[in-house]
């Protein structure tokens, strides 16, 4: 009953809470039963505790019942063997992300991330409501009650949802970005995400991170030097893997998603011209190394859509190298990729072959003009 009170109060307009929570008559603070239930031993009232935690304004967050104890509360439900009052609590810590403590927060929402599976939030949503049918059932069982659940029931399953996994990626991106403690650990982040982070991680999910880095609008990050860092950090993952990037490394391997692969080459034809700016702490990368670091990615590469990422990372570069010519030797690989393209496609034709193609004819166009 509590909890359907509390979400009807906050489904009004949120000044009405407020004004409550400031009543100088503590009796009139909703908010104060709420430690009650999330510091219970009890699951099910652990549960409808966090979940009205989730639902109430951060605005309204106070010392008169946000405790110490309470925190202790939220952060011991990271450890629950219930999932979903670990879920719900993960929630709530992201809610309550500061400058202060978003390390923390951003360590316990990545190990989250890697410990989530595949599946869709439904399982999260089932397993609520049965928390609210079993608190709701141990006072009052009745029939009308146990319909309307059913009913609720059948209304999720029948929408869709998004991943769990997904979800936390998300808040994960969104959190680093506003309250990444320096660009060295943003993009540490990053990496490891993109490397590790499995079938969550898309090329959309790189695009988002491009996004952080074209805006150049991060509040806590130095926007004219994390390019230039991510650039360098790309090179150096080139020759720690070999170059190679391709997605399967090996019939025993981990399959490794594009986005990584994706990400990098975006970054060194964005930005693999800057990246001679040297510091005393930093290696410089001269262009015509970057060129020749993409073109080694080419030959080591066989995957097409690799490939592509290369030709289009080579292709930004020789424009930005115009009117000077591009080196001999990155013109011979793009050149012997094409004959080798051209053997494969007499066999067999793919769009990403295809595609390939174009991209090769694109930057041999310039390499051409640039002679000229």
């Amino acid at each position: 009953v509590l909890f359907e009170v509390l979400r009807t109060l906050n489904s009004f307009h949120p000044a009405i809470i407020l004004e409550l929570c400031q009543s100088k008559d503590s009796t009139r603070n909703p908010l104060l039963t709420i430690p009650r239930f999330a510091t219970s031993t009890n699951p099910n009232l652990k549960y409808l505790g966090i979940s009205m935690l989730c639902q109430v304004n951060p605005d309204a967050w106070s010392d008169a019942w946000w405790t110490e104890d309470l925190l202790g509360a939220v952060v011991g439900a990271l450890e629950s063997r219930d999932a979903a009052i670990q879920r719900r609590a993960l929630d709530l810590l992201y809610r309550m992300l500061t400058l202060e403590n978003a390390q923390n927060i951003i360590d316990r929402l990545v190990y989250a991330f890697f410990q989530e599976h595949d599946d869709f939030c439904l399982q999260d949503v089932q397993q609520g409501a049965s928390h609210q049918l079993g608190s709701a059932s141990s006072m009052r069982k009745n029939e009308k009650y146990y319909q309307q659940y059913q009913q609720q029931q059948q209304h999720v399953s029948s929408s869709s949802f998004t991943s769990r996994k997904e979800k936390i990626l998300g808040q994960i991106l969104d959190a680093a970005e506003r309250f990444g403690p320096s660009e060295e650990w943003y993009l540490n982040l990053i990496f490891d995400l993109l490397a590790r982070g499995g079938t969550t991680i898309t090329l959309q999910t790189a695009e988002k991170v491009m996004g952080v880095l074209e805006r150049g609008k991060s509040p806590g990050f130095d926007n004219s030097r994390l390019p230039i860092l991510a650039g360098r950090q790309a090179m150096g993952l080139l020759v720690q893997e070999d170059y190679n990037l391709s997605s399967a490394l090996g019939s025993t391997a981990t399959r490794r998603q594009p986005a990584l692969a994706y990400f990098v080459f975006w970054g060194l034809g964005e930005f693999g011209d800057k990246l001679a700016i040297a510091t005393e702490e930093e290696n410089e990368f001269e262009l015509t190394s970057v060129l020749e670091a993409l073109a080694r990615c080419l030959l080591v590469n066989q995957d097409p859509l690799i490939q592509s990422f290369v030709l289009s990372a080579l292709t930004k570069l020789s424009v930005k190298t115009l009117p000077n010519p591009i080196p001999t030797n990155i013109t011979n690989v793009v050149r012997q990729q094409c004959q080798q393209n051209n053997t494969t496609m007499l066999s067999a034709t793919s769009l990403a072959t295809i595609e390939v193609q174009q991209r090769a004819a694109e930057f041999l166009m310039i390499a051409d003009l640039a002679v000229s």
